[in-house]
């Protein structure tokens, strides 16, 4: 995680061109904003903060969850019935 005090990047790789806020984020992850939120505060996408508190990720952060993402199978919902059998929703 940056440091509040650390400068962002102004131009080439690395630029604030290649921060993306949460709604950018969870658009590329196929995912609702709070989503995002929570796999930050999990640990599991690295975040920035703006001296104001907006979370900022990096694009190749993002896209490499994205692709480990797509990696794994879907999962689907799945029921238990009162009588034990697995029921797929």
């Amino acid at each position: 995680m940056r440091r509040r005090d650390e400068e962002y990047p102004r131009k080439g790789k690395g630029s604030m061109d290649d921060l993306l806020t949460v709604g950018d984020a969870a658009r590329v992850l196929d995912v609702t904003p709070r989503y995002v939120q929570d796999l930050a505060d999990r640990d599991r996408l690295p975040v920035m903060r703006t001296a104001r508190g907006l979370r900022l990720f990096r694009r190749a952060d993002v896209e490499k969850l994205a692709a480990e993402r797509a990696k794994r199978p879907k999962r689907r919902g799945s029921l238990v019935s009162p009588v034990g059998e697995t029921v797929t929703a």
